[in-house]
């Protein structure tokens, strides 16, 4: 004989995993997000900083013309 309450409950704790799954997937792609903004702002700086040590050599190369 089938027990319907163990289908209930196995079908609420499946939906459970289902709802946790979609949550941590969702936590993942918001960290590789994050991860990727933080990438392409630390090449940014890295990009300015150096055309601001590039500036100052060339301002450093002036003064001594």
């Amino acid at each position: 004989m089938i027990n319907f309450n163990d289908i209930h409950t196995a079908q609420a704790r499946y939906q459970e995993w289902v709802v946790v799954a979609e949550q941590e997937n969702q936590v993942a792609k918001d960290v590789k997000g994050s991860e990727t903004a933080v990438s392409r702002l630390s090449q940014h700086l890295a990009h300015l900083g150096n055309r601001l040590q590039g500036h100052r050599l060339s301002q450093t190369a002036h003064s001594y013309r």
